[in-house]
């Protein structure tokens, strides 16, 4: 049995109920998409890694090492680092909460 709904016209079959919906779902679709790209590229601080001093200036080897472990950093990683590496987050000065 053909159920015929919002039919204008002549029209035999009608109007879908989905079909007015399908460009804002497409759009929904694609903002939940990009949400998810733009988390999972952007949920990690960039962090600039400091390493050596003026004293104790660091080889090429050195430098790969540190630019190699942040390049596989996740977001449930904490980071122990020498005395002559130093990290600091980029980018957020003033626009976090400060929890003292």
């Amino acid at each position: 049995m053909q159920f015929n709904h919002n039919t204008i016209g002549n029209d035999a079959y009608g109007c879908s109920i989905i079909s007015p919906l399908i460009r804002t779902l497409e759009n929904q679709l694609n903002l939940e998409k990009s949400t998810a790209t733009l988390f999972k590229r952007k949920a990690n601080a960039p962090i600039h890694a400091k390493v050596g001093g003026e004293n104790n200036i660091p080889d090429r080897n050195a430098l790969n090492e540190v630019r190699d472990t942040l390049t596989d950093m996740r977001d449930n990683q904490e980071w122990v680092t020498p005395f002559d590496v130093e990290m600091n987050v980029l980018g957020f000065e003033g626009k976090v909460l400060d929890p003292a």
